[in-house]
């Protein structure tokens, strides 16, 4: 992934369940972007930053990399590598609410707990333009 020389090519790039197992996330981004038509767009999902720990014993059996990120430190490789307009957006919200005062409350606090929690607990989505 480091090393691909693609061209700008391609309107868009997905990074899915990959990044944590490179050492090397930069230069990752770079052959992203440098893959990307003006404009295009990267969407990445990653594992949050305890994988890190949580992907240990794999690395110890398999020999593997296992890595972890928070989204501030995507957000900063991705505009490094130039990147721009990084944001992040969750998919992790799967329920549908009713009418109830308690599904309400639920509906308009999930996003509140999500801000809260979710640099440590769900996985991180980001998209950026080229």
């Amino acid at each position: 992934m480091e090393e691909l020389d693609l061209g700008r090519s391609f309107d868009a790039c997905l990074l899915y369940d990959a990044l944590h197992h490179t050492p090397r996330a930069d230069l990752v981004f770079a052959a992203a972007h440098r893959a990307l038509k003006p404009g295009g767009r990267l969407v990445l999902a990653e594992p949050n930053w305890k994988h890190r720990y949580q992907g240990r014993a794999a690395s110890g059996e398999f020999g593997t990399t296992e890595l972890g990120y928070t989204p501030r430190r995507l957000k900063c490789l991705l505009r490094e590598a130039g990147f721009r307009r990084v944001e992040r957006f969750h998919n992790n919200r799967k329920r549908l609410y009713g009418n109830s005062a308690a599904d309400l409350f639920r509906h308009l606090a999930e996003p509140l707990l999500y801000r809260a929690l979710g640099p440590f607990w769900t996985q991180i989505w980001l998209r950026a333009t080229a």
